[in-house]
């Protein structure tokens, strides 16, 4: 069972009292989640004691958003922080917050399954020719927001052209289906959904991104500065979580995120699970891209070098650990 402490807004969480105080000698520590089939890794890492084995009491904390939670991870509120890229991480560590990424949390791979697709409604599937996009939308995230425009733009289509609305995304899913929008990027599990009623897939995001990095694991200040040790404990345990999750749909992988998600089985068998790297490591060209886009859209401060926001080494010590025990 997941442990964690109820947290009403992200506000409350940066104002709580106090660090966290240890459970006998095991140091306490807080790892940030949202219900989302994204952070499989983390609940399977808690959920088998992986934390236990390295000597860490992990709390898990949950948020209303990962980009949003940054001020608390950089305040110390937080130790550790899963979540997709962001403008807000990089321009958080161009101001010299003492936060750093130190390793993979998930990416696009040209031949796995995709677990975010631009959809159209279907009278625009039933026409001929070139789709007529002219009404479509994404959500807020801007990493999601950055996937759909490539997709839109690797199909031919001027951005210009098309009217961009925000909706939220269940709403997005159903006005697509409905036909009161074009098209919209979702994700799952209302692609698995999408697809079982025989709708029209126009773009699979992982065909247009191959490779590209998606999520990331960031490290606050006490992990990263004040007990790094400690640091290299977590990220073994999370890459050792890491390693079990990409065992695949195996029974007690399933029990664990069917609980955690609160998901029935039979549509955890169905979705595509998000492919995350054994080893740890990041895709930094990758990121580049993304941060350039963000740059051109006025959301960062500077396009940041890899060594400006990647501590490599924790990745790179746990994969060590992990393979010496193979």
């Amino acid at each position: 069972m997941i442990r964690t402490t109820v947290v009403l807004g992200i506000a409350a969480l940066i104002g709580a009292c106090g660090g966290p105080s240890g459970e006998g000698d095991r140091p306490q520590l807080r790892v940030g989640f949202t219900r989302h089939l994204t952070m499989a890794a983390v609940f399977i890492t808690h959920a088998q004691g992986y934390f236990e084995e390295q000597g860490l009491d992990v709390e898990l904390v949950p948020l209303h958003a990962t980009a949003t939670s940054i001020p608390a991870l950089a305040r110390g509120q937080l130790d550790v922080l899963p979540g997709p890229m962001s403008p807000s991480l990089f321009n958080a560590i161009h101001r010299g917050a003492p936060i750093r990424i130190v390793s993979d949390k998930g990416s696009f791979t040209k031949d796995g399954c995709s677990h975010n697709a631009f959809i159209v409604s279907p009278e625009v599937a039933r026409a001929e020719g070139k789709i007529a996009l002219k009404r479509a939308s994404w959500g807020r995230e801007p990493f999601m927001q950055f996937a759909a425009e490539r997709a839109v733009e690797y199909l031919g289509y001027d951005l210009d052209e098309i009217d961009l609305t925000f909706v939220p995304n269940a709403a997005r899913y159903d006005a697509v289906v409905s036909g009161r929008l074009d098209g919209g990027l979702i994700g799952e599990p209302r692609l698995t959904h999408f697809r079982r009623q025989g709708g029209a897939v126009w773009a699979e995001t992982n065909e247009v991104l191959p490779g590209h990095q998606i999520s990331v694991y960031a490290f606050g200040p006490r992990l990263l500065e004040e007990d790094p040790e400690l640091g290299r404990r977590v990220s073994i345990a999370l890459l050792k979580g890491v390693r079990q999750y990409n065992r695949g749909k195996t029974p007690e992988n399933l029990r664990i995120l069917a609980e955690a998600l609160d998901w029935d089985l039979a549509l955890l068998q169905d979705v595509c699970w998000p492919p995350m790297r054994d080893d740890g490591l990041i895709n930094a060209e990758s990121i580049r891209e993304f941060q350039e886009w963000a740059l051109e859209r006025g959301d960062l401060d500077a396009v940041l070098p890899a060594e400006r926001y990647w501590a490599p080494s924790f990745a790179e010590h746990a994969r060590s650990v992990l393979d010496a025990g193979r």
